[in-house]
């Protein structure tokens, strides 16, 4: 009734007959925005009951799947947010049951359909163990409060342009017992927004005590803060594309196994050094380092990843004798990749050679041989150190013996068929891989120069 006395002519009020030009003018502004916003108002709430009617026939045809984790149910926060307020409004309506019964059955009868829906929606997202909000226009983060309050037993969560930084997500902490995978990427400003609550010090928070596998990179994060302590049993912590300019609360996360912190701006990673897990994939691509120091102790690192840093100094990578189970590396993009031999100097300090891999190829045979020549004048001995060379004029014992056929006339051969031995001696026969051990020895030593 107050919309129809609102947009009522004949009061005395809104009488055309009554207003200046300036005055209609007015008016008619005021009557088509007021008309916007109830055209909007009631398209909002038609596009609600219709995303709910569709997410309610979705979920009940594929209740099997997505309880099994086939499939992956996926909200925007703005239709996460109405499923949550038709849920609530379930839950009040059902609080009335044991105050005043009758009450209850009227409203739940009224529109006895719809409530139905409610109810078997609610039970199968309790049973989901998988969910993915993302924000339908990235990069801008979404606003949209998250509640993750029916959902009670995930064990993997993806948050993509969501905002945990503004408002909590409400049931998030609740997943604590079971949540296994998180990602979140766009969505805080701060690693104890996610991991932490806001009331209540880091020191007295509740572990996360089966999230194994955490991504929060593409967050702008500037700290690696004490929420990181509440993460004991974390396998993979992906934490690459942000601010930090230091490694820090990693110590309690003793069963890391593969750290990414690429794209950040990292000058030292020396912290490492104090970490007792066995990380054996580790990511530093991207930063600003000019030192390893903090890497020496890792000594279960399978690959390594330091490209695209400032390592100008060979002597940084002398602690790779002491990493036995190094099989892949990168250094790429640093500026020692401009220096002659640069791949036979990096291969001179690893264990195993031919089993490692630097910038995604394997040691070929001349870098093989360089890297004995670096090795060799490193330590001051010869190039030919350690393998077999007879000694010079010793025709009886350490001769090469060769069986050929003499060359004779074909009746001799036929007649004969002798087959006589000749000796050959090193003098004779020098080498070629001698002469390409002196003119490496030669380049050597020109660098040198």
């Amino acid at each position: 009734m107050a919309l129809v006395s609102l947009f009522s002519l004949n009061s005395p009020q809104t009488s055309f007959l009554s207003l200046n030009p300036l005055s209609l003018s007015l008016s008619l502004s005021l009557y088509i925005y007021i008309y916007i916003y109830i055209y909007i108002f009631i398209m909002a709430v038609v596009t609600g009951d219709r995303y709910l009617e569709k997410l309610v026939k979705f979920v009940e045809e594929q209740a099997g799947p997505l309880i099994e984790g086939v499939l992956v149910l996926k909200l925007n926060p703005d239709g996460l947010r109405y499923v949550n307020s038709r849920l609530e409004s379930l839950h009040e309506l059902e609080n009335l049951l044991s105050g005043a019964p009758v009450d209850y059955l009227r409203a739940y009868i009224s529109d006895l359909g719809d409530h139905r829906a409610l109810e078997q929606l609610r039970r199968i997202l309790r049973l989901l163990t998988e969910l993915k909000v993302f924000s339908v226009s990235p990069p801008t983060r979404d606003p949209t409060p998250v509640c993750l309050v029916p959902f009670g037993r995930l064990k993997v969560l993806e948050l993509r342009g969501c905002d945990l930084s503004t408002s909590a997500a409400k049931g998030l902490l609740e997943l604590r017992y079971t949540l296994e995978k998180i990602v979140c990427h766009n969505s805080t400003d701060a690693l104890r927004h996610v991991f932490a609550s806001r009331i209540m010090e880091i020191k007295d928070s509740p572990q996360w005590k089966r999230l194994s596998f955490v991504s929060c990179a593409c967050n702008r994060l500037v700290l690696m803060d004490e929420s990181l302590q509440l993460l004991p049993v974390v396998e993979t912590l992906d934490l690459s594309r942000n601010k930090f300019a230091k490694v820090d609360n990693l110590r309690k996360c003793t069963k890391l196994k593969h750290l990414d912190l690429g794209f950040n701006h990292l000058r030292s990673v020396a912290p490492l050094c104090e970490i007792s897990c066995y990380i054996v994939k580790l990511v530093l691509r991207n930063n600003a380092l000019t030192t390893l120091h903090g890497l020496e102790n890792l000594k279960s690192l399978e690959a390594l990843d330091v490209s695209y840093n400032i390592i100008s100094n060979f002597s940084e990578l002398e602690f790779f004798t002491g990493l036995p189970c190094l099989r892949n590396l990168w250094l790429e993009g640093n500026p020692l990749c401009g220096s002659r031999w640069y791949r036979a100097q990096v291969f001179s300090y690893v264990v195993h050679p031919e089993a490692v891999q630097l910038d995604d190829r394997e040691i070929s045979a001349r870098e093989f041989w360089k890297r004995q020549i670096i090795i060799s004048r490193r330590q001051k001995r010869p190039v030919n150190f350690g393998f077999y060379s007879p000694a010079i004029g010793d025709d009886e014992g350490d001769g090469n013996i060769n069986w050929k056929r003499r060359k004779v006339s074909r009746l001799a051969s036929i007649a004969n068929k002798e087959e006589t031995m000749c000796i050959s001696s090193d003098q004779e026969s020098p080498s070629c891989d001698n002469e390409i051990q002196r003119k490496e020895e030669n380049d050597i030593s020109d660098d040198e120069g």
